[in-house]
């Protein structure tokens, strides 16, 4: 069984019709075990309500989807941002020069490979940012696309 990284380009397709979202939404009734971050909850939640104040997304619609990011949150087992994470991500930013959230994503993500409790256990990445993706990929971590790949099995 794989651990996986769960970054808020991925997470958001689960709510909003995008490329890649039927293969998320089937994911996700499979049961994977995720992991995320507090940066992510507030990206996907911030998407929701910025779709609803363009019209996207009705008010309902937005307070009903919220709800459910806070119930799949709930679920998820959270990397908080210890000083590891922040030192990881101070790392990451001044070798690959990837973008703030993503910096913070990939940092979270090598950080829980690197816990002593997941030493035996494959962590993968799941984002459907290409950069992301591609850096990510160069530093060894398995990386799955749902607008390109299958996503791993729960």
């Amino acid at each position: 069984m794989m651990l996986v990284y769960l970054d808020a380009s991925v997470w958001i397709k689960r709510y909003v019709l995008e490329e890649g979202s039927r293969r998320v939404q089937e994911w996700f009734r499979r049961g994977p075990v995720v992991a995320t971050s507090p940066l992510a909850l507030i990206e996907v939640m911030a998407t929701l309500v910025r779709k609803a104040r363009s019209g996207e997304l009705s008010g309902d619609d937005r307070d009903t989807l919220l709800d459910a990011v806070e119930k799949d949150y709930a679920r998820f087992a959270v990397v908080p941002l210890p000083s590891g994470v922040v030192d990881e991500s101070r790392y990451v930013a001044r070798y690959y020069g990837l973008r703030g959230a993503d910096t913070i994503h990939l940092a979270a993500a090598r950080w829980i490979a690197g816990e002593a409790v997941f030493k035996d256990a494959p962590v993968g990445l799941v984002t459907s940012d290409r950069e992301l993706a591609d850096v990510a990929e160069s530093t060894g971590m398995n990386v799955f696309d749902p607008t390109r790949d299958a996503l791993p099995s729960p």
